[in-house]
């Protein structure tokens, strides 16, 4: 004991004749730096103990921050004196290009910003040079391999500094031929096929893949590939060189790939250790792969993946599993070590990022509460359930151990509020409707509650619509679904393309929605409604739309129920997931209307790469009157336009009267496939998406056994998420149609997403 006192004086002693208290710091040398800048780089302040033995790695601590020369530190009669000779600051960034073909020079410009490299600001040479490195890895990844990418910095006697960066592309090294030897159990065009470069293939793709232009990035790149396709069909031995051979007179490339394949290896049996209490059928299951199986690297991964999230679904989040394989001939005994750890417990939920939503609004889609158990599974559902929301740009879970507690962890969910409600006034164009005046109040998260609010007063020629609705999405605990509105709507059928009439229809609104599972929710509805009807000359006389019009029927009340089901991953873009609906409304026989509709409508986005989506779509909808009353002609189905098939006029599917305006039709058939794309090739593009389509419909006056006519067609369409809603434009060409159809090629429209 009395030893370490010793130790601890002598210490202490020892500090003293080496350190003195600092009364006074003096810094030379600024003009562009703030001395209270540098002042945040000292670990201490005037008043402060400083020893001379930190002398040195203050000055490498100042030097690091780019902004000095040089830096020297002296103490004299307890003051600290610092002399600085600053860095110059940038004047001028000039760059020269001989070609903007494969980089442009605004990308030089927006790496230099990041980089802090701009006028008015501290001229850093490590970071510039960072830049140049980046570059020159850019052109070499390219296939640019003879680029010259240089720098030159001058100072003047202002100690100001002019960057010059010249950039001269030179000829791209084109691949003459490549061949794969030693592969004796695989094609060899097969392989080459692997590689994202090779000799030229047709002339237009390769216009736009560049496939044959060399780069040793995507040369090492391919043989990666190769080596993990064969460990991935159990050539668990196989060993790749690569040869190239250039020539720098004509530019060109030769290379030769030499594979050395080896044995195949199949499993002889697999093995679990550290799994007690847990079923070793049910392991294998998720393994998939079993004795006499090809061994693969890819399926022994995918499977150890699938058993981590196994036991993180039963609490053990931090599961480690393990693998080890012994070769005995061809032949692999593998063993999957578990290590579960022990359970893990929700600590605590924090939420941040929320400045208008209420947490609760968040915390209600959150699958597992304070005090449960952990479920990998339940908090990706979480994820998911909270994008569907539609009321956040961006969502992310950190998750971090609690202090003191090893089966406690802590969720915190970091939100980027999306804009959700918009207030308009103003006078706006369609082309279905024309020129209209609108106003309104649209909110799906009403003073950040979850509660949708949508209050619209529009005016076109051919619409004139005032409604007021309410949705409370969690009206109990349970989270079933109120909502009620009232409206008014006076159509001109005449200026949408279809029959001579005008509706004027009055009424309220009443709806309940059951939730079923997670994804799944049952709605019913009822709507009580005064409608009024006005008919021109369109009609004949013998026709039973002219005989509607003279009958005195002006009270309907309809109701319907509907299952929907939605598994979608985003509330705008889905890349991922279904929603089907499916619907059954009948106009009560309590009133002069009656007539039923059955509509389906089902939606299916899969990923094909990261950045490209498939989509099919396809809705059906049946109408038709019953007792001794007739379907209301305007309650038929119509088709054409924007919301079904492209590249034909809106409304203008179907049967026609005289006057050649639409009749619309008992029976309704939509679909179509889309491939769509962010265009990520601009900047702040989250909001855009780009797609090539093909639509298919009909709409037929009866419903028959006969099939309808349909017409169909392909274009282009984009959409951009702005604050006024969504701006959709498309171009199409029909593919199918016949004498006497409308076609309109390009449209646009506000309020249609992908």
């Amino acid at each position: 004991m009395k030893t370490t006192q010793y130790l601890i004086l002598l210490l202490a002693f020892s500090f003293q004749l080496n350190a003195q208290i600092i009364d006074k710091i003096n810094i030379d040398g600024l003009s562009i730096i703030d001395r209270g800048t540098v002042l945040n780089y000292l670990p201490f302040e005037a008043s402060d103990f400083y020893s001379k033995n930190r002398q040195e790695s203050l000055e490498k601590a100042l030097m690091n921050t780019g902004f000095f020369k040089t830096v020297a530190i002296k103490d004299t009669d307890k003051e600290l004196n610092i002399t600085v000779i600053e860095n110059p600051s940038i004047k001028e960034i000039e760059i020269e290009m001989d070609s903007e073909d494969f980089v442009e020079k605004s990308k030089i410009i927006e790496n230099l910003e990041i980089l802090d490299i701009v006028k008015g600001k501290i001229y850093n040479k490590v970071a510039l040079q960072k830049l140049i490195i980046q570059i020159r890895t850019i052109y070499k990844s390219g296939g640019y391999s003879k680029a010259n990418i240089d720098y030159k910095v001058s100072v003047d006697d202002y100690n100001l500094a002019n960057i010059k960066i010249n950039i001269v592309e030179n000829s791209i090294i084109k691949i003459n031929k490549i061949s794969i030897t030693g592969a004796n159990n695989f094609d060899e065009s097969d392989l080459l096929d692997l590689l994202d470069i090779g000799e030229a293939d047709n002339f237009i793709f390769n216009y736009f893949t560049k496939r044959d232009h060399f780069s040793r990035v995507a040369l090492d790149a391919g043989v990666e590939k190769l080596r993990n396709f064969y460990l991935n069909n159990g050539y668990l031995d196989i060993e790749i060189d690569k040869t190239v051979v250039s020539d720098n007179k004509d530019g060109r490339a030769g290379i030769n790939i030499n594979l050395k394949e080896g044995p195949l290896y199949h499993i002889k049996e697999i093995l679990f250790t550290g799994s007690q209490g847990f079923s070793v059928e049910k392991l294998q299951e998720l393994m998939v792969l079993s004795g006499g199986d090809i061994f693969k690297r890819s399926s022994v991964v995918g499977g150890i993946k699938k058993i981590t999230s196994f036991f993180a679904d039963k609490g053990y989040a931090f599961a480690e599993i393990s693998s080890k394989i012994i070769k005995e001939g061809s032949l692999i005994s593998l063993t999957i070590d578990i290590n579960t750890n022990q359970k893990v417990y929700i600590n605590r939920i924090t939420i941040e990022g929320n400045t208008r939503t209420q947490d609760d609004v968040v915390r209600r889609e959150i699958g597992i509460l304070e005090g449960g158990l952990y479920s990998d599974s339940e908090l990706n559902k979480t994820i998911t359930k909270i994008k569907l929301l539609g009321y956040f740009e961006d969502i992310k879970m950190n998750i971090s151990k609690a202090k003191g507690a090893n089966d406690r962890i802590n969720l915190h969910f970091v939100v980027t509020e999306a804009k959700t409600g918009q207030f308009s006034i103003g006078i706006s164009h369609s082309n279905s409707t024309g020129v209209a005046f609108n106003a309104g109040i649209k909110e799906k998260n009403i003073f950040g509650t979850g509660k949708t609010l949508n209050a619209k007063l529009a005016f076109s020629k051919a619409v004139k619509n005032i409604d007021l609705f309410f949705l409370d999405p969690y009206f109990t605990n349970e989270g079933h679904s109120i909502s009620y509105g009232i409206f008014n709507k006076s159509i001109d059928g005449s200026k949408l393309g279809s029959s001579s009439y005008i509706t004027d229809k009055s009424g309220i609104k009443l709806g309940y929605g059951v939730p079923l599972n997670e994804d799944s929710k049952v709605n019913l509805n009822i709507r009580l409604s005064s409608i009024d009807i006005t008919c021109s000359t369109t009609f004949a006389s013998s026709s039973y739309e002219k005989k509607q019009c003279e009958e005195d029927y002006s009270s309907e009340i309809y109701s319907s129920v509907s299952y929907v089901t939605n598994t979608l991953n985003n509330y705008n873009f889905p890349t991922k997931g279904m929603r089907l609906k499916t619907a059954f409304g009948m106009a009560l026989p309590l009133a002069d209307y009656r007539y039923y509709k059955i509509d389906a409508s089902y939606k299916q986005y899969k990923p094909l790469t990261k950045n490209i989506t498939l989509k099919f779509n396809g809705k059906v909808g049946i109408a038709d009157g019953y007792g001794d009353r007739d379907l209301p002609f305007f309650e038929r189905y119509y088709g054409g336009g924007s919301s079904s098939v492209r590249g034909f006029k809106f409304n203008s599917l179907g049967s026609k009267y005289a006057d050649g305006t639409s009749k619309g039709g008992k029976l309704s058939v939509l679909g179509g496939v889309s491939v769509i794309s962010p265009l990520s090739w601009m900047k702040d593009s989250k909001s855009m998406r780009v797609s090539a389509f093909v639509d298919v419909g009909g709409i037929d006056s009866k419903v028959s056994s006969e099939g309808v006519d349909l017409r169909a067609s392909a274009g282009l369409a984009f959409v951009w998420l702005t604050p006024v809603g969504p701006l959709g434009l498309y171009t199409a060409t029909p593919l199918k149609k016949k004498d006497g159809d409308d076609v309109k090629t390009v449209d646009f429209t506000l309020g249609i997403s992908f």
